[in-house]
């Protein structure tokens, strides 16, 4: 997607008219526009994207559903423990550590298999706005 940079931004190229610039970061996070999709069949996803400042083209860089949440939450959960082990000064037991990382793994590729099920699918938004999906990633 992007090479991050020391000062918390991430450069990034446009796809379309091959512009690079950067994404800041927020509390170490990228930040992303987001917005609400509802598919015709009515499941509710919602798509992380950035626009390029030059063009315009809209660079969708993640997907989420209900599913992708819930092992989201988890996930963090367990970082929340791990972390405050680790600022304890506390042994993080491998077992944890491995549970995490397979928490991880698993969402990555909940959001990947997304990405494959709605890769080039139309779409309406809430606005009633239909837009192809195509990932970035």
């Amino acid at each position: 997607m992007g090479k991050i940079l020391n000062n918390g931004t991430m450069l990034v190229q446009c796809e379309e008219c091959k512009q690079s610039f950067t994404l800041s970061a927020t509390n170490g996070t990228m930040t992303f526009y987001k917005r609400y999709v509802v598919k015709e069949s009515g499941e509710e996803i919602q798509l992380s994207y950035y626009d390029c400042p030059h063009c315009g083209k809209r660079h969708f860089v993640q997907i989420d559903d209900e599913q992708t949440k819930r092992a989201l939450e988890e996930s963090k959960r367990m970082f929340v423990r791990l972390a405050a082990k680790r600022h304890n000064y506390e042994q993080i037991p491998k077992k944890q550590s491995d549970k995490y990382k397979k928490a991880q793994k698993h969402l990555s590729s909940l959001r990947m298999a997304l990405m494959t099920k709605y890769q080039c699918a139309v779409i309406v938004d809430e606005s009633g706005s239909e837009t192809t999906l195509r990932f970035s990633v």
